[in-house]
């Protein structure tokens, strides 16, 4: 993995600098990476080990940042290929970053340091509220992003979601804050004593930061006024240097607190003087994570602190005071002074590897590949294939970033089907629904049987790039359609990227009647679930014979399917009525429903009284295993299949079956079983067929089952998964 980082620390360039330390461990982490410091200065190149190298834009001003990074990229690009950018803002470096990654079809990680959806933070300046704005264009367009604390985690979730009722937040955030050694704080010798320094005071509260406008650090030196006054041995040392220092001179003389408040220049001891304050306070308007909290946590001090970064998570709520509120402060100062507060909780020690082990994650996070697959319906009690797709996603949002975009729901959406979930409104808006996914970075559409989300798709990313991949696997071209639906199909076949379908016979089927390049078409078998069609245990088929009426010697035929001719269910009084008549001890179990019902339910009307053919209805695809485990033969004697699901899920719970030789039957059916597929039509060879399983020997079925189940293996979940996301290779 090679990474292009674009950075603001010059700092970088100091030898030995903690910024530079920084960069070295992550370079162990993957082959290459690449730093562009934004600079004014000329910086001579650094390079470790082969593996990190740091380049300075060396700009005249800094509107020439983005032209000069652009320049060092193209002459990184010429010898190495780039597999992630990341920025170190989601600002000027996130914008730059965003537009080289865009056009060269790079992943990109926005990270983010800073609350910038605080409101002390775009209220502080022009540029903060331009910043802002750039920042809400720019994090939905990411690939991934990483933040240091759950309080900006939820802040991007609430703002930056899909603002619709039943949406699930489209983006990858990975929390992962700045790393803190906390074994090596927590024994580090104490250097400085501020007690033996001051020992005139006898409370002392430490701050240490750079003395920004941010920081508010004024605000403790106005609450100090009305604390000295109860507590006149108290004493404040600000630790730090920046531009507000000289502001932050003249507040504390003004208010005649020299005395009382202390500013020191930054120290490399900071570690002694955490562990020899009393109380450690931060007034800062906002945070991203707050790391001296985290230290002074480390370094068992108690802590004051705004509501800012990480003080929820480390702090209970007497230790937190309203952002900006003086008398809160003032009452929180008190109540330390009077150690009525509470310490800190405690914090994680995580080694250096493992925080860089997670560095990393979120990097692969970035990687992976960004589907929208599109389903025409969800219902959780489905009936139809539509059910396996369910575990599909599943798995699938294991491996990669999967949006799923639903055209319509019947039922609440199961959350763990993905964390990314958008239910359409309308069929009206659903081209905008889908422009809005395209931009939230989602180049590549999966389609599963939707014509009109395969066309719409199919016009975004004509326009804005990416493919278009549609999934299809029956036999239209047999039945004949409207002219309009007919071109319309036609229409989508040749726009979509690739169609999709089971097998290599279907597939020149498909190139033959729609006159579709062969290239363009791709093979993906259906699944199957191992774990949900293995055998229930023995109690669950005795207790079904017994709802059922079906004693122990009784044989059992399966016909699962839509009660249409197409699928054969006008054959069945005759299939029935030989095979019957030939072993009288046989029944029909019948589930689904369909056109053809009232028909059979005439033609069977004797024997439904008698109970020996027993209409079930549609069964919830998740109780269907037990009624396959309870027959003896499956029935399948369909006029039109593709890749008929029905077949896999019969052999994984070991179930003989007979079925016509039709679309992709013997593709998906080991050798052995050919002779289990006849000729179209042939019905009478179908009813032999079935007659044949029904008497098949106890070491004949359990043969079967042992090669059905070694075969049906290859069509797990997991196996087809991995041929899912190698189509977007």
């Amino acid at each position: 993995m090679n990474l292009l980082v674009i950075n603001l620390d010059k700092g970088i360039f100091l030898p030995g600098s903690a910024s530079l330390e920084r960069l070295k461990d992550y370079s162990r982490l993957v082959d290459k990476i690449f730093v562009i410091v934004w600079t004014e200065k000329k910086e001579q190149p650094i390079i470790f080990q082969d593996r990190l190298f740091v380049y300075s834009t060396d700009s005249r001003f800094k509107l020439l940042y983005f032209l000069d990074t652009i320049r060092i990229f193209r002459d990184i690009k010429k010898n190495n290929k780039i597999d992630l950018i990341f920025t170190q803002d989601p600002f000027e470096t996130g914008l730059i970053g965003w537009l080289i990654a865009r056009k060269n079809k790079i992943p990109l990680q926005l990270q983010i340091h800073t609350d910038f959806l605080n409101p002390y933070f775009w209220k502080e300046s022009l540029l903060n509220k331009i910043r802002v704005m750039l920042a809400k264009f720019l994090i939905p367009r990411a690939d991934c992003i990483r933040v240091v604390s759950e309080r900006i985690k939820n802040s991007l979730l609430r703002v930056t979601c899909l603002a619709a009722r039943r949406a699930r937040c489209p983006l990858c955030v990975a929390t992962l804050p700045i790393f803190v050694d906390i074994k090596k704080i927590q024994a580090a010798p104490i250097k400085t004593d501020l007690r033996q320094k001051y020992p005139h005071f006898n409370f002392i509260i430490l701050m240490a930061s750079r003395l920004t406008a941010e920081k508010n650090i004024i605000l403790a030196i106005s609450a100090m006024t009305k604390i000295v006054k109860k507590f006149s041995k108290i004493g404040l040392i600000i630790l730090g240097s920046g531009p507000k220092e000289q502001n932050l001179k003249l507040k504390i003389k003004n208010l005649k607190l020299s005395d009382n408040v202390v500013l020191e220049p930054w120290t490399n001891d900071i570690v002694s003087y955490y562990k020899t304050a009393d109380l450690f306070l931060i007034t800062s308007n906002y945070e991203g994570y707050g790391m001296s909290l985290v230290e002074a946590a480390a370094a068992r001090r108690k802590i004051i602190s705004s509501d800012v970064g990480i003080a929820d998570e480390i702090l209970e709520r007497e230790n937190i005071f309203k952002t900006g509120d003086q008398k809160d402060l003032e009452n929180k100062l008190e109540r330390a002074i009077k150690d009525e507060i509470k310490p800190p909780r405690m914090v994680k020690a995580k080694s250096k590897e493992e925080y860089l082990q997670e560095y990393k994650k979120s990097w692969e996070l970035c990687l992976r590949k960004k589907i929208c697959y599109v389903l025409p319906k969800y219902d959780e009690k489905d009936h139809t294939h539509f059910s396996h797709i369910h575990n599909f996603i599943r798995e699938l949002s294991k491996r990669a970033d999967i949006f799923l975009f639903i055209e319509k729901a019947d039922s609440p959406v199961e959350t763990e089907l993905t964390d990314k979930i958008y239910v359409s409104k309308s069929r009206f808006r659903n081209i905008f629904d889908l422009l809005k996914i395209r931009f939230l970075g989602y180049r590549d559409f999966y389609i599963h049987y939707s014509f009109l989300s395969a066309l719409n798709a199919s016009l975004i990313t004509s326009v804005f790039g990416g493919k278009v991949f549609y999934w299809n696997c029956g036999l239209p071209w047999q039945y004949e359609k409207p002219f309009l639906r007919e071109f319309f199909e036609g229409l989508v076949y040749k726009m979509v990227s690739f169609l999709v379908t089971g097998t290599d016979s279907l597939a020149r089927e498909y190139a033959k009647n729609y006159h579709i390049d062969i290239g363009k078409i791709k093979i993906m078998p259906n699944w199957i679930s191992l774990e949900n069609f293995s055998p229930p245990p023995d109690k669950i088929i005795d207790d079904l014979k017994k709802e059922l009426g079906i004693s122990g010697g009784e044989k059992i035929m399966l016909f699962l399917h839509r009660l249409s001719k197409r699928k054969g269910a006008h054959l069945l009084p005759r299939i029935f009525g030989e095979v019957r008549a030939f072993i009288p001890e046989v029944k029909l179990i019948i589930i689904g429903d369909g056109p053809e019902r009232e028909v059979l339910e005439k033609e069977f009307s004797r024997e439904i009284s008698e109970k020996i053919v027993i209409f079930l209805g549609w069964v919830a695809n998740r109780k269907v295993p037990k009624y396959y485990a309870l027959a003896d033969i499956f029935l399948m004697p369909s006029e039109e299949e593709g890749f008929p699901r029905v077949i896999l899920e019969a052999m994984a719970v070991g179930l003989p079956f007979a079925a016509f030789d039709i679309g992709g039957v013997k593709e998906i059916i080991p050798p052995d079983f050919y002779t289990n597929a006849v000729r179209r039509g042939q019905v009478g060879e179908f009813i032999s067929l079935a007659k044949k399983a029904l008497l098949m020997t106890k070491e004949e079925r359990l043969n079967w089952k042992k090669t059905a189940h070694n075969w049906v293996s290859r069509f797990q979940t997991e196996k087809v998964a991995e041929i899912f996301l190698e189509m977007y290779d």
